[in-house]
């Protein structure tokens, strides 16, 4: 699935870095955050209104913590440090390398 979920995001993130390297930050930004909130709130609750989905309690919480440890963090250190940088990138990428390490555990 980790495979799967790489290629749908990978439109969004060439689009992304094409309008940070144009100087459209914004645009950036809210085409990744975009694609996420249609994927979390509108395609998975079109497939939970069609079909009945069983979901195991380990398979949605970690991702979930996951999830939202960084956006806490990616919050509070554009709190502090009013800029979205190469070091909160590198943070966030880190925080991906090891939610997947802990899938495969």
């Amino acid at each position: 699935l980790t495979i799967v979920s790489v290629g749908t995001v990978l439109p969004e993130t060439i689009e992304g870095v094409v309008a940070a390297r144009k100087g459209h930050q914004s645009l950036a930004a809210g085409s990744v955050l975009g694609g996420a909130a249609i994927n979390i709130l509108l395609i998975l609750s079109l497939i939970a209104m069609l079909f009945s989905l069983e979901i195991s309690y380990s398979a949605f919480i970690i991702p979930s913590v996951f999830l939202l440890g960084a956006c806490g963090f990616h919050l509070i250190y554009d709190a502090l440090r009013k800029q979205t940088d190469r070091l909160l990138g590198a943070s966030l990428v880190a925080i991906y390398v090891i939610f997947i390490i802990s899938n495969f555990i």
